[in-house]
């Protein structure tokens, strides 16, 4: 009997919680205020509640910097929407390399931070020129890429082992490396050049996953969002 309850303690939906950092979904934990009042469709989000059982929420206190919420987006499902100048911020501990980190979104724009350690290109994924990137202290990461579809990006941050990859595709390899500086940046950054687009689910581990975990998330996140 003690079986199926050390398998919950280890995964929910599919999803290992072993090392998970920090886990955003946008079907659950938005808030039009500091996690009293549910967001609304159309409405404003202030805080997006971290699912990982960390409480490394993500805020964001300036009106003309949130987000806003689309109930029924991407497979039916809810998008948090961006638009430029929005983000929010998760104030926490830096994450020392190495971490993987996977987004389920949208960029529409040439270029547009997706997420991003403090002040900038300190862990962040982006898109830029015709190329997505994912750009640490420690160096970065590129690979040919048209922004405009919801896509799941996977981005591991391990020295000479470093990845980024799109979907189910081949990943590209190179070298990174250098703590994710807090606070995380998600949507956007304090500067603006954040997307046009929106953000459905976020998970980040403080640790390299395995090609068979990494895997098994993609079969779970594209079974829920049907993104390719």
């Amino acid at each position: 009997m003690p079986l199926p309850v050390l398998l919950s303690r280890a995964s929910r939906g599919g999803i290992p919680t072993s090392g998970l950092y920090l886990w955003l979904k946008a079907d659950a934990g938005t808030f039009s205020d500091a996690g009293t009042t549910p967001a609304v469709n159309a409405g404003t989000v202030q805080q997006w509640n971290d699912q990982s059982g960390n409480s490394r929420h993500a805020i964001q206190l300036t009106g003309s910097k949130k987000p806003t919420l689309t109930v029924v987006g991407q497979n039916g499902k809810p998008n948090v929407v961006f638009d430029v100048d929005d983000f929010l911020a998760v104030t926490t501990s830096n994450l020392a390399s190495p971490y993987t980190l996977i987004i389920v979104g949208r960029c529409t724009n040439a270029n547009g931070y997706m997420f991003d350690g403090t002040p900038f290109d300190q862990g962040g994924i982006s898109y830029s020129g015709g190329n997505l990137r994912f750009i640490a202290s420690g160096g970065t990461v590129s690979m040919a890429d048209t922004p405009g579809a919801t896509k799941i990006i996977t981005a591991i941050n391990n020295s000479t082992s470093s990845s980024l990859r799109v979907n189910n595709g081949t990943a590209t390899t190179g070298t990174s490396g250098g703590s994710l500086v807090s606070p995380f940046q998600i949507g956007g950054i304090s500067i603006g050049l954040g997307i046009q687009g929106w953000i459905n689910e976020l998970l980040l581990f403080n640790y390299a996953l395995a090609a068979a975990t990494q895997e098994s998330i993609l079969r779970t996140l594209n079974a829920k969002w049907a993104v390719y």
